[in-house]
């Protein structure tokens, strides 16, 4: 039997986002995989929003007028036939055993559609909620490959194919991306990112490979990366058995660049896949000074994780005496804007008392 896909979802109060997201994933046609998805304990009417969507009561074609489903019926070409058969859990199940009971893998039927629905507690963030996905994959389902893929995204319905294809040829392969276009410049190919991008250690930088580029076939061979953008990164479960999960500490942002670290450091190449397209909406979720905050906090953070002590040293000398003032002017004398100097104070203070 072909290798076994986990596609876990993280869903927090953006529903109409997640359901788009869905309708992409089940008309994939790599059929040997099973849909996770993740609540993030969302104050909103996502479980019913959700739940209507699996029964056929929500028609996702029929809500346009809302800003959902734009460009859909031009990636996916069909719709998905409905009902999709949903199993509940609650995170406290994995504790009390509950969760065992689950059906595991379809591997008699693997076209059949189901949902396993997870609802959280509380809001664990990117790196917390995805790890309760890949936590119920290891134990339920047990999948060869774990798929993180953003709900704000819908994926072309041969891509997941190619990254397996490519990660089942190359033992020393861990980590694989795609390539990523816009969503909401459709049917122009804008590049978000290819797969991911570099990591310089002295500088704490990333580097998003191809980021608004125009597609002209510029990156159509694949390469080797420093990290793998976490909005869709598949994942070898031996790499997960020897390298652990996302860490919960960055909560979002870096965790990704973390993960993808790590596997190097343990002899796993990240690699990227450019027969894999999805597009991606691209900071749907992001709220300015929140984001501001983690990226600051994090970015100090990984720093202190990762970096040797020559280059932590190198990156404290070229943020305190170039970075840092730069982006204070930016914040309050060209943007006016006391609240993300406040933001980005407090996260580099955060990050730097954060221990590792």
């Amino acid at each position: 039997m072909p290798p076994y896909v986990s596609i876990i979802l993280l869903n927090w109060n953006g529903w109409k986002d997640t359901i788009e997201c869905l309708e992409s994933v089940y008309q994939i046609e790599y059929p040997f995989y099973s849909v996770i998805l993740v609540d993030n304990n969302s104050n909103d009417d996502s479980l019913e929003k959700i739940r209507d969507y699996c029964s056929g009561k929500l028609d996702i074609y029929h809500l346009k007028s809302e800003n959902i489903a734009k460009n859909l019926s031009k990636i996916v070409k069909k719709s998905v036939n409905k009902p999709i058969e949903i199993e509940e859990f609650n995170e406290n199940d994995f504790e009390t055993g509950m969760a065992e009971n689950s059906s595991e893998k379809e591997e008699d039927n693997p076209s059949t559609k189901k949902l396993f629905l997870i609802k959280n507690n509380d809001n664990h963030g990117f790196a917390g909620g995805n790890n309760v996905g890949i936590k119920f994959s290891q134990k339920i389902i047990k999948s060869d490959y774990i798929l993180l893929l953003n709900n704000d995204t819908v994926v072309e319905n041969e891509f997941l194919g190619p990254m397996i294809d490519i990660a089942q040829k190359n033992e020393d392969v861990g980590f694989v991306g795609p390539k990523t276009y816009f969503y909401h410049n459709y049917p122009q190919k804008i590049i978000q990112i290819t797969g991911g991008g570099g990591i310089d250690l002295k500088k704490a930088k990333t580097f998003q490979r191809g980021y608004q580029e125009k597609e002209k076939g510029q990156y159509n061979d694949s390469v080797n990366l420093g990290y793998i953008g976490g909005s869709c990164v598949l994942v070898k479960k031996e790499v997960l058995e020897e390298i652990g999960l996302l860490d919960e500490r960055f909560f979002m942002y870096w965790e990704d660049t973390d993960w993808s670290y790590r596997g190097t450091k343990a002899g796993y190449r990240s690699i990227y896949q450019p027969e894999s397209i999805i597009w991606h909406k691209h900071g749907a979720s992001s709220k300015p000074c929140f984001e501001l905050y983690y990226l600051s906090r994090n970015r100090v953070f990984f720093m202190k994780k990762n970096a040797s002590k020559r280059e932590y040293r190198v990156f404290l000398l070229h943020f305190f005496t170039r970075v840092f003032w730069l982006d204070i002017w930016y914040y309050l004398i060209h943007l006016k804007d006391l609240e993300r100097v406040s933001c980005y104070l407090k996260g580099l203070k955060d990050g730097f008392n954060l221990k590792i």
